[in-house]
């Protein structure tokens, strides 16, 4: 699943005005291969799910880095105030072609006050991408369905890790129509205790003061 756009780049996100200028991320991942009584224990005794869930989830602010809201397929968090970003829901075992879970996003009628938009994949059963049967994630114009991204998570580099920043979807106030994408690109690891909301501004493209 080739990826021609360098860690780090900026440019127009150039999504289709039909239909509200929506586009979407796409989480998908297969069933966890674990057959069998033993191996399920196994996978329980060392303090894991004997499913593979993973989680999409994305996160908001405003034009000066304040956090306002995230998205995700929990209970109270599919949907934002607006309506214009959208959560398809929780999927726990990854059955099914395609994308598992989605997060869809309205461009024309977003509130003012969301500026960036930073989507993140987790695994939430316990589990390693290096563990987890063809995880990958998209983003997608919902009008075209041209691909902005499409992000291999079993690459070599990402198999330690549980977490994954995939880009920055961003607007300034000055121009408020235009849209930016920023590929991030960025691999966690370690515990899932991180302050995500705090971790999150590293990345953000904030205006610089003059």
């Amino acid at each position: 699943m080739p990826n021609d756009i360098p860690t780090g780049d900026k440019r127009p996100l150039n999504v289709s005005k039909q239909g509200n200028h929506r586009f979407f991320c796409g989480l998908g991942w297969d069933p966890s291969q674990a057959k069998g009584a033993w191996p399920r224990l196994k996978e329980i005794l060392s303090g894991r799910k004997s499913y593979h869930d993973l989680d999409l989830s994305c996160f908001l602010y405003d034009n000066e880095g304040k956090f306002v809201d995230v998205i995700s397929g929990k209970i109270g968090k599919i949907v934002d105030q607006s309506g214009g970003i959208y959560h398809s829901g929780d999927d726990h075992e990854g059955i099914g072609d395609g994308d598992d879970e989605q997060i869809s996003v309205e461009l024309k009628n977003l509130a003012a006050d969301i500026c960036h938009i930073v989507f993140k994949i987790s695994i939430d059963s316990g589990h390693k991408f290096g563990e987890i049967e063809s995880p990958a994630v998209r983003l997608v114009d919902a009008y075209s369905n041209r691909h902005f991204l499409q992000i291999d998570l079993s690459q070599p580099e990402a198999a330690d890790s549980s977490s994954y920043i995939m880009a920055e979807i961003y607007r300034t106030t000055e121009t408020p129509d235009d849209w930016q994408i920023h590929f991030i690109n960025e691999y966690i690891t370690g515990k899932t205790s991180v302050k995500w909301k705090k971790k999150i501004t590293e990345f953000l493209s904030l205006p610089t003061e003059n």
